[in-house]
């Protein structure tokens, strides 16, 4: 590491123990994981990566960039032989260390089995630089430190909420793509120079370089003339539209295609090419609606002539260590915790595919659902209704049956 850059590495370090500030967004980011994790058991991985990447890594330098630029500490650094890409370097490279300890810690800890450690690893990275500079350029607009507090709350709730009810609404959908956190989210779940991991990971390059050029001119403008607004001209407009340029394309690049309905040897699937599987369905007796939750998608069945009875098919894509086993052992370990539920589960053949069948009673019938694996995908296929049918409850899982027999 460059000297100069070691100094002022050190020099921030000791600020950001000093700053109560940046003390207060560590502490609350672990703390807050680890309270959600004991109130709601499962995290989401949206949400703890989220929490890290903005309350750490945009509020601390955010907070501090305004506090020495309001003491003027930043523009005497410039009487010294040090130049403004030192001092952008020297303390981003603290933050973003900081950042990617804290991210990377809380991923091992609660998400270790939904994603892929080299892939987390250099794109938790990327993000926390990308943070950091975001923090950085928005402390140098800020005049003061409510500015920042205001800001980034914005900014918290823009990152978080679109990716949390992603796949809801096309709206949301096409809103989440835009946003680095949506990428960052997708790299870290796929395999090291995979396709989709250099998609992502490209996308969120393309966003953080257009972010330090424009840091970078800015630093020069507001420590060496104070001009410290955003205004649509000059280098502003172009990193604006810099910015909608990349999330234009990644709209149009990350857009998944509804699945279309197809005939073949006389019966009746719904296509999905870009999963390529096709899955079979009865159009007179049920109605057909896709979305997402948190990335995975749920398809579901509606019984035409009763909207209260349907099927849902949730699709999670497994990492290397995972397998149909893991995910029954995990689903029967959850419902353990309700004492009053007495479980019976067993696997059975259906065609090729060995299928984990788990039941249970429920408010208003017995439960079943059905989980088996297709390549490196997750199924399970369960049957619903909020009417008490023992009969029609068993045609929902004969139905469901039948669509895991004709499942291509």
């Amino acid at each position: 590491m460059n000297s100069v850059i070691k100094t002022l590495f050190l020099k921030e370090l000791r600020d950001f123990f000093r700053h109560p500030q940046s003390l207060t967004m560590f502490s609350m980011v672990l703390t807050m994981n680890l309270l959600l994790s004991f109130a709601i058991g499962e995290l989401f991985v949206e949400m703890t990566v989220n929490m890290s990447l903005v309350m750490i890594g945009f509020y601390c330098p955010a907070f501090l960039t305004t506090e020495e630029k309001e003491k003027k500490t930043l523009t005497a650094l410039l009487l010294t032989p040090i130049s403004i890409r030192q001092i952008i370097l020297g303390r981003a490279s603290l933050y973003a260390l900081v950042t990617f300890v804290v991210t990377m810690g809380i991923i091992l800890i609660f998400h270790f089995k939904e994603i892929y450690l080299i892939s987390s690893v250099i794109t938790i990275a990327l993000g926390s630089l990308f943070f950091t500079m975001l923090g950085m350029g928005v402390g140098l607009i800020a005049k003061k430190q409510s500015e920042v507090s205001a800001i980034g709350t914005v900014l918290l709730l823009f990152m978080f909420l679109p990716e949390l009810l992603y796949g809801v609404k096309p709206l949301i959908s096409k809103i989440a793509l835009t946003i680095p956190i949506h990428h960052i989210l997708g790299a870290i779940r796929e395999p090291i120079f995979s396709i989709e991991f250099l998609k992502y990971f490209g996308f969120t390059l393309l966003f953080s370089l257009s972010l330090f050029i424009w840091v970078r001119g800015l630093a020069s403008d507001v420590l060496l003339t104070e001009n410290n607004s955003f205004k649509l001209k000059g280098r502003d407009a172009i990193f604006f539209t810099s910015l909608i340029g990349i999330a234009a394309s990644s709209i149009f690049l990350f857009s998944e295609p509804m699945a279309k309905v197809i005939k073949i040897d006389e019966r009746t699937f719904l296509d999905f090419p870009y999963r390529s599987f096709k899955i079979p369905y009865n159009e007179s007796r049920y109605e057909f609606k896709q979305k997402k939750v948190l990335r995975m998608p749920l398809l579901t069945y509606k019984r035409r002539d009763n909207e209260k009875v349907k099927i849902r098919i949730h699709l999670k894509k497994l990492t290397a260590d995972e397998d149909l086993k893991f995910h029954v052992e995990k689903y029967l370990k959850e419902l353990s915790k309700d004492k009053t539920l007495k479980v019976d589960s067993h696997f059975k053949k259906i065609g090729q595919r060995e299928v984990s069948y788990i039941s249970y009673e429920g408010s208003q019938s017995e439960v079943t659902t059905l989980h088996f694996v297709v390549k490196d995908v997750l199924i399970r296929v369960d049957p619903r209704m909020s009417i008490k049918n023992s009969d029609l409850y068993q045609s929902l899982v004969r139905d469901s049956e039948e669509i895991i027999q004709y499942w291509k």
